[in-house]
């Protein structure tokens, strides 16, 4: 990703420079024609400009430089986020985990006494009254 983005800004800073050069460059008189005075001339106006470009390309430099320093930090920002919010997940995972586990505990331990409730009521209330219906069929006969 980062190998991308210096690729793409060689090539903006490229072609802006490319730009500037072709938009300022002046006109080039014949060397044969021209006297040495407007060839030196030409020759500073031409230092001057590339001057001026060379501070402009430092500068987007170091610009570029800071947004990627910020792009950085903010990754690993990121990352060390994550990597908390990994954390917190197990945590929270865990005491899910121990609820639940609590809960079919405490389920179970209902369950169990509901089914000895029904057999001892089955067991003390059935022999009764069956005996009892015993009783009433022999009077009835």
């Amino acid at each position: 990703m980062v190998f991308a983005w210096l690729g793409r800004l060689s090539e903006h800073v490229g072609e802006r420079l490319g730009r500037r050069l072709v938009r300022r460059r002046p006109h080039v008189p014949d060397p044969a024609v021209s006297p040495l005075a407007d060839r030196i001339e030409l020759l500073r106006e031409n230092l001057r400009a590339s001057d001026e470009i060379m501070r402009e390309i430092h500068a987007e430099l170091n610009l570029q430089t800071a947004a990627l320093d910020r792009i950085r930090a903010e990754a690993e920002r990121n990352r060390a986020l994550a990597a908390l919010h990994k954390d917190e997940a197990e945590a929270v995972k865990q005491l899910v985990e121990a609820t639940i586990h609590s809960a079919q505990g405490t389920t179970v331990k209902q369950s169990r006494r509901q089914q000895w409730l029904f057999f001892l009521s089955g067991l003390f209330l059935g022999v009764p009254l069956s005996i009892g219906a015993n009783f009433l069929y022999d009077l009835m006969k």
